[in-house]
This record gives C-alpha cells, sequence and structure tokens, in this order.
C-alpha cells in the first residue's frame, strides 16, 4: 500500500470493540484512485481490551483473502496487511438502520436471501484451508471435526474462565447482587454432552445487522471477519438469531431456510437442529449477561462524572434486557432502577446486597 501517509481522515474512527477503523480518502493520483477508489478502511487492534471472545484464527485478512479465492460473495478486499489492515470500504448504511425503518424490524426478502446466500457458501469453504489459520496454540485442544460436543464445551470454558472468573474480583459482588447463578455455566457444559454430532464449516461468529452493510444496489456486505472460526454450524445460527432479534414469523422462517441452505452445502450440518439450537441459545443468553456485566461496568468506570448518570442508567437498562433474555432460567430479573442503583453502589466500594426480581 503507498501514499497511506497522505490519505485523510473522513469522518470520526469507526465504531468497533476490539478494532480502531477510520475511513481515509485517498489523494487523487494514488495508485488505488486510478482504478476507481476513493476511500479505504483502516483498521489496528486496539491494545489493553479485555477478551470476552474467543480470537482462534492467525489473521482476518490471511481469511478474507482464503474467501475470496473460494469465491465468497460481497466481503472486503484486503488491499494491503501490515501493522493495520487496509480494505476496501463499502459505501451504504449497515442493516439495522434499514430495520429501523420498517414498522415490525423485519429485515427485507432480499437480505434475508442474501444472507443465507452466504451462510450456504461459508459452508463449501474447505475446512482444512480454514484449519490452517488457526492459532497454533488453539489448535493444540480444538475439537475435532464434528465434535460438536466439544465445540459447545470450549466456548463454555471461555465464558467461565475468561469472563466470569477472570473478573470475579472485581464483578464478584455484582454477580450476586443480580442473582446471577454462579452454576449457570456448569450445567450447560454438562448439558452439552448430548450434542448431535455435526460436521464442523467456517462460521463468521458475529453474523449481526451491525456487520452486514447494505449498499447504494441494496446488496449486502459482510464485515468484521474477527471472531470467525471453524466449528459447529447451529452456533452460528443460534449467534445469528440472539443478536439479530428477528420477529417471531420470520425467526421461525429463518430457522427453516437455514436449515435448508446448509444442508444443501454440507449434508448432516443441520442434523439435530430442533434439539440442540434451543441449548446453544442458552448459552448465547447467559453469556451475554457476564458479557454486558462487566462491559458496562468498565465503561462506567472510565466515564467522566458528568456523565455517569446518564451512562449508568444506559447500563442497567441494557443488564436488565440481559437478565431479562437469560430466562426462563436460573437468573432473576431485578428492576433497572435497582441494578442503576446497585452500579452507583459498587462505583462507590459500598456494600452490596441482593435484590429481588422485577414483578
Amino acid at each position: 500500500m503507498t501514499h497511506l501517509d497522505t490519505m485523510r481522515v473522513s469522518g470520526r474512527p469507526l465504531q468497533g470493540y476490539y478494532h480502531q477503523s477510520y475511513v481515509l480518502r485517498l489523494p487523487a493520483n494514488s495508485a488505488l484512485g486510478c482504478i476507481g477508489l476513493d476511500h479505504v478502511k483502516v483498521r489496528s487492534p486496539r491494545k489493553g481490551i479485555a477478551e470476552f471472545d474467543r480470537h482462534v484464527l492467525t489473521s482476518e485478512d490471511n481469511l478474507l483473502e482464503l474467501l475470496a479465492q473460494h469465491g465468497v460473495p460481497r466481503i472486503p478486499t484486503v488491499l494491503g496487511s501490515r501493522e493495520m489492515s487496509v480494505l476496501t470500504y463499502v459505501r451504504g448504511h449497515t442493516l439495522r438502520l434499514t430495520r429501523q425503518r420498517r414498522p415490525n424490524r423485519s429485515v427485507p426478502r432480499e437480505h434475508v436471501r442474501q444472507i443465507l446466500e452466504l451462510v450456504r457458501s461459508l459452508n463449501t469453504v474447505p475446512l482444512q484451508d480454514i484449519s490452517a489459520l488457526i492459532d497454533p496454540v488453539v489448535r493444540q485442544s480444538w475439537p475435532k471435526d464434528g465434535d460438536s460436543a466439544g465445540f459447545l464445551r470450549g466456548l463454555i470454558q471461555f465464558t467461565a474462565t475468561r469472563v466470569r472468573d477472570a473478573h470475579h474480583a472485581d464483578y464478584g459482588a455484582l454477580y450476586a447482587a443480580l442473582g446471577v447463578d454462579p452454576h449457570v455455566l456448569d450445567r450447560l457444559a454438562e448439558e452439552s454432552d448430548t450434542l448431535t454430532p455435526r460436521p464442523f464449516s467456517l462460521l463468521h461468529g458475529d453474523l449481526h445487522d451491525e456487520n452486514l452493510v447494505v449498499d447504494t444496489d441494496s446488496r449486502l456486505w459482510t464485515i468484521d471477519w474477527e471472531l470467525a472460526t471453524p466449528g459447529d454450524p447451529v452456533y452460528e445460527l443460534a449467534t445469528h438469531l440472539h443478536l439479530m432479534r428477528y420477529p417471531k414469523a420470520q425467526e421461525a422462517e429463518i430457522v427453516e431456510r437455514w436449515r435448508t441452505a446448509v444442508e444443501d452445502a454440507s449434508p448432516g450440518a443441520s442434523a439435530g437442529l430442533d434439539e440442540d439450537l434451543p441449548r446453544y441459545l442458552r448459552y448465547k443468553r447467559v453469556q451475554s449477561v457476564y458479557t454486558d456485566l462487566v462491559r458496562q461496568g468498565m465503561a462506567l468506570e472510565s466515564a467522566p462524572p458528568p456523565a455517569r448518570p446518564g451512562r449508568t442508567a444506559h447500563a442497567a437498562e441494557v443488564v436488565h434486557d440481559a437478565l431479562r433474555r437469560a430466562r426462563p432460567g436460573p437468573l432473576p430479573v431485578p428492576a433497572p432502577t435497582t441494578i442503576a442503583s446497585l452500579y452507583e453502589q459498587w462505583l462507590l466500594g459500598g456494600e452490596l446486597g441482593s435484590v429481588r426480581p422485577a414483578g
């Protein structure tokens, strides 16, 4: 990549937890400008960030180049990769904005079709090519192809050790005060032994409407592949449903069309779907309780005092929603005002008592 130092930042940094990204305007005489590119996206990892998700592959750029070789549609093109990634910039808006304009927040049928087209294509990428990109340390304990139970246990173990336990010293009092059952992840791990074996495929790992960009021709582009991993395709569906929050009727349609798409590309990929999808969804909901509770606490700690009242109210709503979605189960749901009060006490280092569920 040349002339990077002459590019100009266009707008503010793009939102992202693990990366800092900028859209840069290319100079008119750049080599890329001569082939019709006037903007690029530049990404660099953010340092010192607490990890709430497993990063399995060594390089997102190498993955994107591999996906391009296998014809995966509408993904960013890697233009340069050294200290930072330089990618093509997709002009458009997120699918979330499209949904916000619709009365029932459903996803347009044409965009559903393109999501399923992506899913089908990911199930055709040779697993051995993806496995070659797994971090060597991670590869030592990675489950074998088809070991769905081992895959889910690995997810649960990561959340238990790297989120729940790693932050227990700072957030354990909040866990207890909010009624978070300390053994819920252990029970989910025990239940994982009965999962149906399924052939693994490449998973995006974070397939939601903020990572899907609608261009000016209504084509859907998939960005932010940093959490991609080989694994159980039912986990991809569970993550997608959990993050997308489809209307109930459309969710049922998505499940059936997803079943057809993956089965067509990889026979056996939907085996046991009806039994195992609820198990993955339970894990995603419990994972969100721990992740949101800690992330919101970190955001509160770093917020300037004048901004804390509004930030505390937001944190309480986020955590309340995570707790509510984790039901039915062992997680009580206190009111948002109660959660806000607990965060305020926690910030002051005060003693936290237990709370009653809302309603």
